[in-house]
């Protein structure tokens, strides 16, 4: 039976919301390595650097988005036990 406040009483999220939690990890994780080389091709194409500005910013977001995956493992592990 439901619970009266439309919340499901053994506090885990809905196969929806589950879903859309993941979506938009992936998209997130996804996002945080395309847009800062393509910020760098920018910046190196505007400003005539080669291509010193497209490096430095894809390995920073290769950094972030593995941080992002970590936290992400260690908290499904977390979850699981």
């Amino acid at each position: 039976m439901p619970h009266p406040s439309g919340h499901r009483a053994d506090r885990s999220p809905s196969p929806l919301s589950a879903g859309l939690q993941w979506a938009t990890a992936i998209t997130t994780i996804g996002l945080e390595m395309a847009l800062p080389p393509l910020f760098g091709a920018w910046v190196d194409q505007r400003f005539g650097t080669g291509v010193l500005w497209t490096v430095i910013l894809a390995v920073l977001g290769f950094v972030v988005a593995m941080r992002h995956l970590w936290d992400l493992s260690k908290r499904l592990g977390r979850r699981d036990k």
